[in-house]
């Protein structure tokens, strides 16, 4: 897909466009994934729904990759911590000690503390002034 000039965003406006997504995200029940059947006439087609709490999770961790780069030593900090509470979770998870349904809802309230930390992070950087990436400090 070819994209002219016009079409292109400034960083600023990915990132704020991915927050307002999550956002977004935010403003829907976190319902589980499930199957739901829908009719077209006269045959049913099986159809997935996404897990809204998997959804939220992947578009922090997204969020977080993008932004990684532009870490201050404070946000490193931050995202060390919570990242060792996300591992210390899995491992929990993996260790059969707690169950999926628990262990989601678990990640779902860290990635929560990660996106107030980003959140944070985006003051510190100033990123309503931030036109592209190269005016990051």
């Amino acid at each position: 897909m070819e994209y002219s000039k016009k079409d292109r965003k400034t960083f600023k406006e990915l990132i704020l466009d991915y927050v307002e997504k999550i956002m977004d995200i935010c403003t829907h029940e976190f319902t589980g994934g499930y199957w739901k059947k829908i009719e077209h006439g006269n045959h049913t087609e099986d159809v997935y729904v996404p897990d809204q709490r998997k959804v939220y999770i992947q578009s922090i961790e997204v969020l977080s990759d993008v932004l990684n780069p532009h870490f201050t030593k404070t946000a490193k900090e931050k995202y060390k911590s919570i990242m060792k509470e996300v591992n210390d979770l899995l491992k929990k998870y993996d260790d059969e000690k707690i169950k999926q349904e628990d262990y989601v809802i678990a990640k779902v309230r860290l990635m929560r503390k990660l996106f107030l930390a980003l959140n944070f992070l985006l003051v510190e950087l100033k990123i309503s002034k931030i036109k592209t990436i190269s005016e990051i400090g």
